[in-house]
């Protein structure tokens, strides 16, 4: 028996070493496949001293930007952790049985736990400041890249008009979203 308190999870979706869907990685993990490899598939063997065995992410590059209605310029910008959000959220909508074009213009929250770390993107301090081209690419690709703007990146592609947020808490961050979004819930 549901009360007043009850908050559901109707839907889900992710990524996980090798599996692309959460049914394969259920299956994988049912049938003992070993999902962390020391294969070099995704980094070569050794690098930064780090050990050779790791889970890799099997399907990071397929992302569809007409899909999501996004411009190419602005998609080629976006880190793969963007695009995966992306994709991850529309299939856990999917899973929950709700087209995701019924919930266009709707009062929808989007809470997205992400942990930044100075230079996690790769791009070196050093911006070349006297060359125009350059620096206009570069700020560019920070704000296209900026974690405090995943939750809204959503909201604007999927047509959200609840509460959008990015939670930075570090190793505690999916959890404290997932607390603001049923604390809002409860409302």
């Amino acid at each position: 028996m549901f009360n007043s308190d009850d908050i559901v999870v109707s839907g889900m979706s992710g990524r996980f070493p090798l599996s692309d869907t959460t049914d394969e990685f259920a299956r994988n993990l049912y049938d003992g496949v070993d999902m962390i490899t020391d294969d070099g598939c995704r980094w070569p063997p050794g690098l930064y001293g780090i050990s050779n065995r790791m889970g890799a992410i099997v399907s990071y590059n397929k992302f569809d930007t007409q899909f999501f209605g996004l411009p190419d310029t602005t998609a080629q910008l976006y880190d793969p952790q963007s695009r995966l959000l992306f994709e991850t959220s529309y299939e856990a909508i999917l899973d929950a049985g709700i087209n995701p074009q019924t919930l266009r213009g709707q009062m929808i929250g989007v809470y997205v736990g992400a942990f930044q770390y100075a230079e996690s993107d790769g791009y070196g301090e050093y911006n070349h400041p006297d060359q125009p081209a350059h620096m206009n690419m570069m700020v560019q690709r920070r704000m296209a890249n900026m974690k405090s703007g995943l939750a809204n990146k959503l909201s604007y592609a999927f047509d959200f008009k609840g509460p959008s947020a990015t939670v930075d808490t570090a190793c505690s961050s999916s959890l404290s979203a997932l607390t603001l979004a049923i604390n809002d819930i409860k409302l």
